[in-house]
C-alpha cells in the first residue's frame, strides 16, 4: 500500500504520544512521503490517510456485510 498526497488542507488538531521505535518508524515514513511528493509530508497528513484506508477496508459494503453475518452467527 502506497499513500498519495495532494495540496489543500482542511484540517483539526489531534495529539497523540508514541514509543521511541514508532517515532523512528513514523520519521522514516515521513522521510519517505516527502522525498516522493517533492515537498514536506506532515504526520497528520499520514495519519489522515491511514485511518481513511483503515475505515474503508472496515466498512466496505462486502466487509460490513461480512461482519454483521459474523455476529448474527454468536
Amino acid at each position: 500500500m502506497k499513500l498519495k498526497f495532494g495540496k489543500g488542507k482542511n484540517t483539526k488538531l489531534v495529539s497523540f504520544k508514541v514509543d521511541p521505535q514508532t517515532s523512528q518508524n513514523l520519521t522514516a515514513i515521513r522521510n519517505y512521503y516527502s522525498k516522493d511528493a517533492n515537498r514536506r509530508v506532515t504526520t497528520g497528513e499520514i495519519v489522515k490517510q491511514l485511518i481513511n484506508l483503515h475505515y474503508e477496508e472496515l466498512f466496505s459494503d462486502e466487509s460490513w456485510s461480512q461482519m454483521q453475518e459474523n455476529i448474527s452467527k454468536k
